[in-house]
């Protein structure tokens, strides 16, 4: 296990890193934001391996491998290709792994919500359902534990946070030149992404490359104006909480399906018995996504009225001070 992992979680595993100007040379913030990102997957993966069960600790190593990834994509240019690659897959494995159990443990919740508000009546339908789910977890759990125990006792961690010393190039270029083309490119795929949200897929497109545009904003809003991170970060923000909310929902509907088409399969008896009590959380899982979308349809309105794609196009002097984030 790495040394930097028996420190607790440190502030720059959050949404800002403090050191950052439209001045700081690319190379100067690769390293500075790399660092903090990749000590937060370290933590993270520690903190999970020693309480795989909770959900705040899975989530926590998720997110942290988002950002990480994140981080890798914005700076692709100023790492090795191998170093990138190798990080990637790491990354990739632990994300897949929390994933799996952070899915099922949204998902658990859901459920036992709706049953709660009399979304569904059937006590014997609500148990069976709960030790199905429960089972399920188990097993994504223990698969959690072993990517972690290979990862830590492995050098996979240890290579993670070499990326550091990797970084080339950068030297002569400001921050505030590198906000400008990466955030544009972002924000003219989450555009077309954001044009087509009538279909299920389209609405995961959306989330996905908004997440990446969140993550990036992250690592770049010290460059612009401290309306940006006032409004068009905080408008991402609502759009992820929207659309995850949304996303649960569509997760849950697929499960009770799978799991209804399986018992019409192989248990018939089963799918009489409980298959009303699966047709009434469709039903208010159905109603759930419905809200979401129109929650969706507020938040495209409103959007345009921020000229995001204009304001970051204007990031402040790369002369400006050099007073980094909060």
């Amino acid at each position: 296990m790495t040394g930097m992992a028996q420190a607790s979680q440190p502030s720059s595993a959050g949404k800002w890193i403090t050191g950052l100007s439209p001045g700081t040379t690319v190379a100067d913030a690769a390293r500075l934001v790399l660092a903090a990102r990749l000590c937060a997957v370290d933590v993270s993966a520690l903190l999970a391996a020693e309480a795989v069960t909770d959900p705040e600790a899975v989530h926590q190593l998720r997110v942290a491998t988002r950002r990480a990834r994140a981080a890798l994509a914005v700076f692709a240019d100023y790492v090795p290709r191998k170093a990138t690659r190798r990080a990637r897959k790491t990354l990739r494995k632990l994300r897949r792994a929390a994933g799996a159990v952070r899915d099922l443990d949204v998902l658990f919740a859901a459920i036992n919500e709706l049953s709660s508000r009399g979304a569904a009546s059937d006590p014997a339908g609500g148990s069976f359902l709960s030790g199905y789910l429960f089972a399920r977890q188990s097993a994504e759990r223990e698969q959690l534990a072993r990517t972690l125990r290979r990862v830590l006792d492995g050098k996979s961690l240890d290579r993670l946070l070499k990326v550091t010393t990797r970084v080339r190039g950068g030297d002569e270029v400001a921050l505030a030149s590198r906000a400008t083309a990466a955030l544009d490119e972002i924000l003219t795929r989450f555009t077309v992404a954001l044009d087509d949200t009538a279909a299920d897929d389209r609405l995961h497109q959306v989330r996905i490359v908004g997440k990446e545009l969140r993550y990036a904003l992250e690592l770049f809003v010290d460059c612009y104006d401290v309306s940006v991170r006032d409004e068009v970060y905080c408008a991402v923000e609502k759009l992820q909480d929207i659309l995850g909310d949304a996303n649960d929902a569509r997760q849950a509907m697929r499960l009770i399906e799978g799991l209804k088409d399986e018992l019409t399969a192989t248990r018939p008896d089963l799918d009489r018995q409980f298959g009303r009590h699966f047709k009434a959380l469709a039903a208010a899982l159905n109603k759930r996504l419905a809200e979401q979308r129109k929650k969706l349809d507020r938040w495209q309105k409103q959007w345009p009225g921020l000229r995001a794609a204009e304001r970051l196009r204007q990031p402040l002097p790369a002369a400006a001070s050099d007073e980094g984030g909060e």
